[in-house]
């Protein structure tokens, strides 16, 4: 056996996926937000409040699904939008295990279907709320999202923006207007979400699916940092004490502590996964 190969075998097979995913209300009433996450057939989610989660994950050829929710504040029953999405798309696990991206794709916009139609026949209200999932084993990752909540992979020290956000700056600035043309307000106002489509098309997922490299580091967050000074801190956050007992619940620790200081009054839910060597 090729010593390269070699080395992939016996990495493959001494490695944990490590999780934890927090949420917090930030200094708003109430918490619009959701987290969930599967691993196997054990599941769990978050919301209310503050609440935290972690998990080590031995079973790295099962994988594990992570999902965020942000209710749109400016629709009612936002929390509910979001807890109604994440336990949908956590139930679609096995289309994520596939890495099929037509049957993932075709997974969520049934999701937002029956949310909807709990907007319409059940509440009597629209619902509206964005969506964030990552999928990932020991040697692929997959990742969907609608909205702008955003998906990040720290490699090599840098961080990577792996999530499309559907707000009409990025709109503007795939239309090649200049940066300093678009009003930063535009960062804010979402070009599509989940739960309010009967009377327009489905929703369009961003789907994309990549092999994964030791030591990676993702990140999925409801709230879109378009500050470029955060997305760095965020980084450096991660990145720090890579040898504690428990580094994603330290990193999410700090990334909350972090928001807190930038008078960042909003919900905020975070997951941090990463791979690492078991001991």
């Amino acid at each position: 056996m090729h010593p390269n190969v070699l080395y992939n075998h016996i990495m493959e097979h001494n490695t944990v996926i490590q999780i934890h995913v927090a949420t917090h209300k930030g200094t708003k009433p109430f918490n619009q937000d959701c987290a969930g996450y599967q691993c196997g057939e054990g599941r769990r989610f978050l919301f209310g409040d503050a609440d935290a989660s972690s998990i080590t994950v031995h079973d790295t050829d099962e994988g594990c699904l992570v999902v965020v929710s942000d209710g749109v504040s400016s629709f009612p029953h936002s929390d509910i939008a979001a807890e109604t999405i994440v336990k949908d798309i956590i139930s679609y696990f096995p289309a994520f295990h596939s890495k099929n991206i037509s049957l993932i794709k075709e997974s969520i916009v049934n999701a937002d279907k029956k949310a909807t139609s709990l907007a319409f026949d059940h509440i009597g209200s629209k619902l509206a709320t964005t969506m964030s999932a990552l999928y990932l084993n020991r040697r692929k990752f997959v990742m969907a999202n609608v909205g702008d909540s955003p998906i990040y992979r720290i490699r090599n020290n840098k961080i990577a923006l792996l999530s499309y956000p559907d707000t009409l700056y990025q709109k503007k600035l795939s239309e090649g207007i200049d940066p300093n043309e678009i009003d930063p307000g535009d960062h804010h106002i979402l070009m599509q979400s989940m739960g309010h489509h009967r009377d327009k098309s489905p929703v369009h997922p961003h789907v994309r699916k990549d092999s994964i490299e030791p030591d990676d580091i993702y990140i999925v967050m409801t709230d879109w940092c378009y500050n470029p000074k955060w997305t760095k801190d965020i980084v450096l956050e991660c990145l720090q004490d890579p040898m504690v007992a428990n580094p994603a619940e330290e990193s999410i620790q700090r990334i909350q502590a972090l928001l807190s200081s930038n008078d960042y009054i909003d919900n905020c839910s975070l997951a941090i996964i990463y791979q690492k060597k078991s001991s």
